[in-house]
């Protein structure tokens, strides 16, 4: 039996079919036809790594669901002592089936209906999304348990049919998106930036050529900078610097930021190979050899 909720009803996995409690079916609104067994409510869904299960609601696509849950739970369900237990489908040695009996009792009526043997309990699911969208639902609800449309499109019936998988996995050590080699990647060559500071040269204009002076006329315009700090920022080239501090500079020397600051900017040397380094010989470079000195006895 519970290998119908995974074929037609509901098409859940196996652990989420074997976790259901007879309470979790009811009615859907917009299918009364289907009375008490409209609505499955799956409270043990596949979760992510981490998480607790999730829940998640399944609808009934095929008319003749209501009548096999029925007859399962009102005339066989009874008959294995059920008082107590709330699973759906319980087991004679505990209180719910078990995955392996699930697979199991599958593959016995597989080989009695002669059914392919890539058949399989999962392929029930796509079976079920298939149905879903032939019939003008969205395979995301009412409630696959999957969070993008686009797996399932892409296992619908593929391993029943044994068509091609349309995005095969890359083979292993290949990354999925590479730069393109060629023009496109010439277009964007890389540019070198830099740029000068400055500053001492405009303060030598203004005849200002210490530190010292620089720091009472900053105070005047609220930077509050001790020494050391004016001292650096004459002497070395900031990395980071105020808005603020780049306007009182531009105020005490009556210059712009343009004056302050020059920038370059020019594309990046190509990386030179070890054969590229090397000069290109004379053509006369044997005559430049030394020769080797002969020491004669003294006479």
């Amino acid at each position: 039996m519970a290998g119908h909720l995974g074929r037609g009803p509901c098409g859940l996995r196996r652990n989420e079919t074997r976790m259901l409690d007879a309470a979790d079916f009811g009615r859907n609104p917009h299918g009364a036809e289907y009375g008490e067994f409209g609505r499955c409510q799956v409270r043990f869904g596949k979760a992510k790594k981490g998480s607790p299960p999730k829940r998640r609601g399944v609808l009934t696509v095929f008319g003749w669901t209501p009548d096999v849950l029925d007859e399962w739970f009102t005339e066989v369900r009874p008959l294995l002592g059920t008082d107590g237990n709330p699973a759906a489908w319980p087991s004679e040695r505990g209180v719910r089936i078990g995955c392996q009996r699930i697979n199991s009792r599958f593959i016995t009526y597989r080989k009695a209906l002669g059914l392919d043997d890539g058949l399989d309990y999962h392929s029930f699911r796509r079976s079920y999304v298939t149905h879903l969208i032939e019939d003008g639902w969205d395979p995301l609800r009412p409630g696959t348990g999957r969070s993008r449309a686009r797996q399932h499109h892409v296992h619908l019936h593929l391993r029943l049919l044994g068509l091609p998988h349309p995005h095969p996995a890359p083979a292993p050590g290949r990354h999925r998106c590479r730069r393109p080699p060629g023009p496109e990647r010439e277009a964007g060559m890389k540019r070198k930036v830099g740029y000068t500071w400055r500053l001492r040269e405009a303060m030598a204009q203004h005849r200002i050529f210490t530190a010292t002076e620089l720091v009472p006329l900053l105070r005047e315009r609220g930077i509050d900078l001790s020494a050391s700090q004016v001292h650096r920022l004459v002497s070395g080239t900031p990395e980071r610097l105020s808005l603020q501090v780049l306007s009182a500079l531009c105020d005490i020397l009556s210059c712009t930021p343009a004056d302050l600051v020059t920038t370059t900017a020019e594309n990046a040397g190509v990386r030179k190979t070890a054969t590229g380094d090397l000069a290109t010989p004379p053509a006369n470079v044997a005559k430049l050899r030394p020769r080797p000195a002969r020491i004669l006895p003294d006479a």
